[in-house]
C-alpha cells in the first residue's frame, strides 16, 4: 500500500511520460505546473489518505455496511449535527446515520459481481485502462475536473497502482456538454457495454431493503402553493450546488468507483455521476432538506437537487 502512495519523482512534467495516449499527452501544454503537481505528483494529505485506506480495509473485511457495524465517520463536510437536531421527528430514521457514515451504493456482492475486480498492481496495467472519446478528446476539461474534485475532497489519489489489499474496479471516464455552457460534465461510465459494469449489480428498484420510488413534482403541487400564498406572491427556484458531489458514500464501497487518467488511479468518495443509485440517494437527502425547510415555516417542493417555492412578498427574500 505504501508503494502506491509514493510520488513519481521522475514525473516532474505535467503528465506521466509513459502515458499511452497522444491526445491525453497533449493536455500537458494547457496544464499549469502547480495544478499538475496536485493531479499527477500526489500533493495530497498522506496521513488522511492512509487513514481512509485503513478504514476501508476494516469495513471491507467486516462484510457489513459501515453504518451498521464499524460506524467510521466519513470525511464529509456536511454538518451532520444540524441534521440530527432538525430531523429528530423526521420519518426517515436512518438518514442521519447515512450522512455520518456514508451511503452504501447498493452494489450486490456475489461471485459474478466480484469477478469484475482486477489487481492493477503493475503500472503497465493502469496505463492500459481505456477512457471514452468524450474524455480523451477533452483533456483540459478532465484536468480541471480532477483539480476541482481533489481540492473539494471528493476524490482520493493519485495512486500509481492499486492501493488496496484486494482487487478494484476502474470504470471508463466520459464527458458530455453542459446545457448553456462551454464546460463539459464528467461522467464515470459504470454501465459498461455488455452489462458488465458496476451498475449491473445495483438494484434500481430496491435500496437497503426498501422499494425505490422517484416521482417528479406535479405542476398541480406548485399551483396549490400559489393558491395558498395568494395573489402577488413570489415564485423562486434554487438548486443544491454539487449535490451528488457532496454526498459521502460508504468507505467500504470506494474500491468500486475508481477510474484512471494518464496512468494514475483515483477513487470517488462521494456519489459518482453515472451511478445507478445516485438519483434516489440524492432524492432521499433533499427530501430531508425540504422537511427542514418546511419546519422553518416555508413551503417548497423538490426533485433531486432542484427546489421550487412560493412566498408572500414580505417573506420571499428570507425564503429564497
Amino acid at each position: 500500500m505504501k508503494d502506491s502512495l509514493k510520488r513519481d519523482n521522475s514525473n516532474m512534467k505535467c503528465l506521466s511520460k509513459n502515458s499511452g495516449n497522444k491526445k491525453e499527452k497533449d493536455s500537458s501544454e494547457a496544464c499549469k505546473n502547480d495544478l499538475c503537481k496536485l493531479v499527477y505528483e500526489g500533493k495530497y494529505d498522506v496521513l488522511k489518505t492512509d487513514k481512509l485506506l485503513h478504514d476501508h480495509d476494516l469495513v471491507f473485511k467486516s462484510s457489513k455496511l459501515n453504518f451498521e457495524d464499524c460506524k467510521i465517520k466519513t470525511l464529509s463536510k456536511i454538518n451532520v449535527d444540524y441534521f440530527k437536531l432538525m430531523l429528530s421527528d423526521y420519518s426517515d430514521r436512518e438518514i442521519c446515520k447515512l450522512l455520518e457514515f456514508g451511503f452504501p451504493i447498493g452494489f450486490h456482492r456475489n461471485k459474478e459481481s466480484m469477478s469484475l475486480l482486477r489487481d492493477f498492481k503493475v503500472q503497465k496495467e493502469v496505463l492500459q485502462v481505456k477512457n471514452h472519446r468524450g474524455a480523451v478528446e477533452f483533456p483540459n476539461d478532465m484536468e480541471k475536473y480532477l483539480v476541482k474534485e481533489l481540492t473539494k475532497g471528493a476524490i482520493i489519489g493519485p495512486f500509481h497502482v492499486n492501493p488496496f489489499d484486494h482487487g478494484i474496479i476502474l470504470s471508463p471516464l466520459n464527458t458530455v456538454p453542459k446545457k448553456d455552457s462551454t464546460e463539459r460534465r464528467i461522467i464515470l461510465d459504470l454501465s459498461s457495454a455488455g452489462g458488465t459494469g458496476v451498475n449491473e449489480f445495483i438494484d434500481k428498484d430496491n435500496y437497503l431493503g426498501e422499494p425505490v420510488s422517484l416521482t417528479y413534482p406535479r405542476v398541480d403541487d406548485l399551483v396549490l402553493l400559489i393558491k395558498k400564498k395568494g395573489s402577488g406572491s413570489h415564485l423562486f427556484k434554487r438548486d443544491l450546488a454539487r449535490a451528488y458531489r457532496q454526498i459521502p458514500i460508504d468507505i467500504g464501497d470506494t474500491f468500486l468507483v475508481g477510474f484512471a487518467w494518464n496512468g494514475h488511479i483515483f477513487f470517488d468518495i462521494v456519489l459518482s455521476m453515472g451511478l445507478r443509485s445516485a438519483a434516489q440517494i440524492c432524492q432521499r437527502l433533499t427530501n430531508a432538506i425540504a422537511y427542514i425547510y418546511r419546519s422553518l415555516g416555508f413551503d417548497i417542493i423538490n426533485y433531486l437537487d432542484d427546489f421550487a417555492g412560493v412566498e408572500i412578498p414580505e417573506l420571499s427574500s428570507k425564503a429564497f
